[in-house]
């Protein structure tokens, strides 16, 4: 009989896999504090932007490239609405503090708002939105983005260092809550160094935006890997096991685009040892997930 998040029997066996996964994520909703709740919706929202200006690129036959690209909308929306979502998820595992948790998730979700209506707002008015000082207009606009920013820090902040010393959830979520959480941090520091640098770029060709877009999105591969080993057979050691590859993997690609970054070279400028050890990266994260997905069976 399978087992989900570890320890709970199968109510039916003859339940299939998406009931059972589906119920789990309407038990996390229903049982979700207000705060949560709160920011589920503001990363609901932020995705249906992402959507809509999804359609808007496709329909105006717009293109993927550029400063006023309606890309730009679409990734802010993505990325900000997946990591608000994320989040609410995490506090499910952290004690109830709901003052602090409201007034930090309040902070949260307006920022993260202000931050991705602001950039939309500049994509439609056609000028960039990032280090952009042509106007005292657009230079307000650009402070304020980095004002918002500094705003997330406080709530991934708190959820951090309640992972590593309260986290209430098997081990398998906490270490790639607590891994993603870090990566999260890590990407909020390349964000500030390509602020002090007013370009993404470092030197010719290090492109900052690949490590950080890498780092940001761990607080959902990982936390998502964890989640999808809590629902096979495999043993609670087997599953460590294969998060723990997962985040060794996933960290090692942070780091090497990072490297790159930072000494200025292409990401595809890869030297012989570094060019090995990141296809033997991708080839054990592909692995990793892919163990998984066919560990996801009924016995």
């Amino acid at each position: 009989m399978s087992q989900v998040l570890g320890n709970n029997e199968l109510n039916s066996a003859n339940e299939t896999l998406f009931q059972i996964i589906g119920g789990q994520l309407r038990k996390y909703w229903n049982e979700a504090e207000s705060y949560q709740k709160l920011l589920y919706f503001t990363g609901f929202l932020l995705l249906a932007s992402a959507i809509f200006h999804t359609v808007v690129l496709i329909v105006t036959g717009g293109t993927l490239k550029g400063d006023v690209s309606f890309r730009k909308a679409i990734s802010f929306g993505e990325a900000f609405g997946l990591t608000a979502i994320s989040l609410a998820w995490f506090l499910t595992f952290v004690p109830k503090k709901r003052v602090i948790w409201w007034i930090l998730s309040s902070i949260y979700a307006v920022a993260t708002f202000v931050e991705v209506f602001l950039v939309t707002m500049q994509v439609w008015r056609g000028v960039p939105s990032h280090f952009n000082f042509t106007t005292p207009f657009d230079a307000a606009v650009f402070s304020l983005m980095g004002a918002s920013i500094s705003l997330h820090a406080p709530l991934i902040l708190g959820v951090l260092l309640c992972s590593v010393f309260f986290l209430k959830a098997p081990s398998i979520f906490k270490w790639a809550i607590t891994s993603g959480l870090l990566l999260l941090v890590i990407a909020l520091v390349f964000g500030i160094v390509m602020i002090i640098n007013s370009s993404n770029t470092i030197g010719l060709f290090g492109q900052m935006k690949v490590p950080h877009a890498l780092a940001l999105h761990a607080a959902q591969v990982l936390p998502l890997l964890a989640l999808l080993v809590s629902f096979t057979n495999f043993s609670e050691t087997k599953r460590t096991r294969i998060v723990i590859v997962g985040i060794l993997s996933y960290s090692t690609f942070v780091g090497i685009t990072a490297f790159q970054a930072f000494n200025g070279h292409p990401m595809i400028d890869l030297s012989q040892p570094i060019l090995l050890i990141f296809l033997t990266s991708a080839a054990l994260l592909g692995i990793t997930f892919l163990w998984v997905l066919n560990g996801l069976r009924l016995k």
